[in-house]
């Protein structure tokens, strides 16, 4: 209670009511519609309401639980007018007998709040009740029913309902008829609150979904998203309903903690533009998200919760024509942050100016006209979808071809009763893979591909769409193609700065770069199947859309003297991945969508960089790695099983007493990152009480020496692009 009370900027949506509306007292102000009107001509008054008796400042918390906010408001309203009768000289007891003429008149007529449960709605009218006693209100029998508090049991995401008969139950049927008139004829002008954070939301209530879809498109064209989930989380109906509230009455002021999810998620951007279309509105973001790392960088949240959290103020004045952004910050302890709210109630402000494509509500994210220019990886590739998902990788996926044949044959043995396999393979079925359908499809060898696991990881599958939970088979057929490449990055991050891109030429399964759910890998294949029946024909397309082609072209500068291939094009845009100074540069956009990437200035560049992603992708397919170019030697007794991983002296050891390893390896190498994974130490860490062979301790060998390479390669692709002019300057065109 104690932070929420000092979390919401407690005079902020005050200050505004005085500031952007002109309502010198604020929450605390009385006048009418007619009284504003007579100010500025222009505002417009709501139908159905009284202008002369209709205060302008009426007061809902839609969510109130224990009334936090409605107690906060009546503090602050007490302050207000103590403060002024103050300043007019009124008498202590003056001032106690016109707070007893107020409350009735002026403040619970005012003051409403919605609750769905019954234990918090109760306690709100005591704290109220209780809160009005410390103010100094004590003519509680003057009272009438019409002066009660409003806070009222409903969850306010339902619409107004028919009245119900309710025998034996008149008080319920009271209430119920109370909060029908309020959703039905109350006007409001400010809204406060903490309301509910679910993203699996259980208020699946169609009047409220169909208020929604406003925020799934810009104008008038839907976003392309295919998880919309995040947008359906509880916040976001609670600020949609808030929103409706405030053009009900066509002017207002929202002020509410939230998740900060919706400032920068690309699956938000509808709801941020038709906010900001038509609201100033102020951020104060309070990060403390567990989900992007923040506890663990010392970035605690106020709340003991995970989700990252900001207070948000919208408003539509009847002074202010135009829309405004502005955004600050606090970062840090809990403690610190506290104290900043307590001391300073904000943090120095700047003004966002939100740009297309995702328009985010953070500078860092908004200003950038450089990145916004460059060219999406979606606009470059014409499919790209997540990679496959089995839905039972312990038996869907396999050390070896052979492994794999066995279990398939066993799966397809009509002689092997279900339960049988269930109990040998731990088979149980589940939404998205049901033994029976695994089952049909009957044994095909040409089905036994190798698939990319994990960086440098090359297990076996059965590829037939009915034994996997999600095959996603427009990227992974075209795989099967001979020498075809695919590119792997995910559209967001959870925490971790940008490292995850992987080339693979293999089917590819979703957690390639990082096991992370918002981290599965797209797969965007360089060339596409020409046809649906052409599997194993190696009948192929380019990928690459050729609005991309022809601008690459032009970008080079030679126009039909030099035409680069869509080989030559995927080489580049994976160099400019691998760009360290790419990466620190943008590593806030990378964050949040996919990666856009620069067209060349010249075509001497583009030649230089595709060079050097030819020569990466060659690494990290493990085609130009030889055995004879190990800079690591074995040591200890290599018919060991893997026991525990650990890095010492240039030396990765696989045992616990580190008698058994690998001798030569740097620490930078030890430390390089592929996504989310220390990729030394995965591939070990996959094998634990195996026992490397040969061919495995040879694997892993190449794999030292092939991100030994790639650390080199890319301090050279910073050399070459520095050469050229840095960032950006080597990516525009010479005039």
């Amino acid at each position: 209670q104690f932070l929420e009370e000092r979390v919401g900027r407690r005079d902020h949506v005050h200050e505004v009511l005085q500031v952007e509306f002109g309502l010198e007292d604020g929450l605390a102000d009385t006048s009418t519609w007619t009284d504003l009107k007579k100010k500025n001509k222009a505002l417009k008054v709501p139908v159905g309401i009284n202008p002369d008796i209709e205060p302008f400042v009426q007061i809902l918390d839609p969510a109130t639980g224990t009334a936090t906010f409605l107690i906060e408001v009546i503090d602050v309203i007490h302050n207000t007018m103590v403060a002024r009768w103050e300043k007019e000289r009124i008498s202590k007891p003056e001032q106690i007998k016109r707070w007893n003429a107020y409350v009735p008149t002026h403040l619970l007529p005012r003051l409403y709040a919605y609750e769905l449960m019954m234990a918090p709605y109760a306690i709100a009218h005591m704290k109220v009740g209780l809160k009005l006693t410390e103010t100094g209100f004590t003519e509680w029998d003057k009272l009438g029913a019409e002066n009660r508090a409003n806070i009222f049991l409903t969850n306010a995401l339902e619409p107004p309902t028919q009245q119900l008969d309710l025998p034996g139950f008149v008080a319920l049927a009271h209430e119920a008829a109370a909060v029908n008139v309020t959703k039905r004829n109350k006007r409001f002008t400010v809204i406060i609150g903490n309301p509910p954070y679910s993203v699996h939301s259980s208020n699946d209530i169609p009047s409220m979904k169909k208020l929604m879809d406003d925020y799934k498109q810009i104008d008038g064209v839907a976003i392309d998203e295919a998880r919309i989930a995040p947008l359906m989380d509880d916040y976001c109906k609670f600020l949609r309903l808030s929103d409706y509230l405030i053009d009900y009455s066509g002017i207002g002021i929202i002020g509410m903690i939230t998740n900060h999810s919706f400032l920068t998620g690309p699956v938000f951007r509808g709801m941020r533009h038709s906010l900001k279309s038509r609201y100033s509105a102020d951020i104060l973001d309070l990060h403390g998200n567990y989900f992007r790392g923040d506890p663990a960088r010392g970035d605690t949240n106020i709340f003991a919760i995970r989700p990252g959290v900001c207070i948000t103020i919208l408003f539509r004045s009847h002074t202010r024509l135009d829309t405004r952004l502005t955004y600050s910050e606090l970062r840090g302890p809990f403690e610190n942050k506290l104290k900043q709210l307590v001391q300073n109630g904000r943090a120095p402000c700047e003004s966002v100016k939100p740009l297309p494509p995702l328009l985010v509500w953070t500078p860092a994210l908004s200003g950038n006209d450089e990145y916004a220019s460059y060219v999406s990886i979606t606009d470059m590739f014409s499919v790209g979808t997540l990679g496959m998902m089995t839905g039972k990788d312990h038996f869907m996926i396999a050390w070896s071809k052979s492994d794999m044949r066995g279990r398939v044959a066993d799966l397809f043995d009509r002689n092997q009763p279900d339960q049988v396999l269930r109990v040998k393979y731990d088979l149980a079925d589940s939404r998205d893979w049901v033994l029976k359908n695994a089952r049909a499809p009957g044994l095909d060898a040409k089905l036994l591909v190798p698939v990319n696991y994990r960086p440098f990881d090359v297990r076996w599958t059965y590829y037939h769409r009915d034994c996997h939970a999600s095959p996603q088979r427009r990227v992974n057929d075209p795989m099967l193609i001979s020498n075809n490449l695919a590119l792997c990055v995910p559209r967001q991050l959870a925490s971790l700065p940008f490292a995850h891109c992987f080339v693979t030429s293999n089917v590819t399964e979703m957690s390639l770069i990082s096991n992370k759910t918002k981290e599965a890998n797209r797969v965007f294949p360089l060339y596409l199947l020409s046809s649906n029946d052409s599997l194993f024909r190696g009948e192929n397309t380019s990928n690459l859309r050729m609005e991309f082609l022809v601008r690459l072209r032009s970008a080079c500068g030679n126009g039909a003297q030099y035409s680069p291939s869509p080989e030559e094009a995927f080489q580049y845009v994976y160099a400019i991945l691998y760009s360290p100074n790419y990466r620190s540069l943008y590593a806030d956009f990378l964050k949040v969508d996919f990666p856009r990437l620069p067209l060349p200035g010249n075509s001497n560049l583009f030649r230089c960089l595709a060079k050097l992603g030819a020569d990466l992708i060659s690494l990290h397919t493990l085609k130009c790695v030889k055995a004879e170019n190990n800079i690591t030697q074995m040591t200890g007794n290599m018919n060991n099983a893997v026991e525990k991983v650990s890095w010492a002296d240039d030396t990765v050891w696989v045992d616990k007493e580190q008698t058994f390893g690998f001798v030569g390896v740097k620490l930078n190498v030890w430390n390089f990152q592929i996504g989310a994974y220390r990729v030394c130490e995965k591939w070990l860490k996959d094998r634990k009480d195996r026992k490397l062979s040969k061919d495995d301790i040879e694997h892993y060998q190449k794999i030292v020496v092939a991100i030994s390479e790639t650390i080199r390669l890319m301090s050279e692709i910073d050399k070459v692009i520095d050469e050229h002019g840095g960032w950006p300057g080597a990516f525009q065109a010479a005039k």
